[in-house]
């Protein structure tokens, strides 16, 4: 990081002034990753994706959501982070949400 100077925001982040665009981006995708409802989430429509109440259904089975009420608060912080998207009816894991194979 040569010639760049780094400074702390009021949250005692490290903030790089080149690109602090992407370093929210980042920011929001390893927030929405973190948390294990999320984490199983991406990790269910990883490999095939699936429809909401399939995916809603699934979680429920295994016991990482309490119920149906919990699941549009989880999916909007992976929607906004960017970690997975909406086709076609169905839930897809994005570049940024392939990160889950790595935690």
């Amino acid at each position: 990081m040569r010639g760049r100077f780094l400074y702390r925001d009021s949250r005692q982040r490290c903030m790089d002034p080149a690109s602090p665009g992407q370093r929210s981006k980042h920011d929001r995708a390893a927030r929405a990753i973190n948390h294990p409802i999320r984490k199983r989430m991406l990790e269910v429509i990883l490999d095939k994706p699936v429809d909401k109440e399939s995916l809603i259904t699934q979680l429920i089975d295994e016991g990482v959501l309490p119920d149906a009420s919990h699941f549009k608060y989880h999916a909007s912080m992976l929607l906004n982070a960017e970690c997975m998207e909406l086709r076609d009816g169905e839930y897809h894991v994005t570049k940024a949400g392939e990160a889950v194979r790595y935690t």
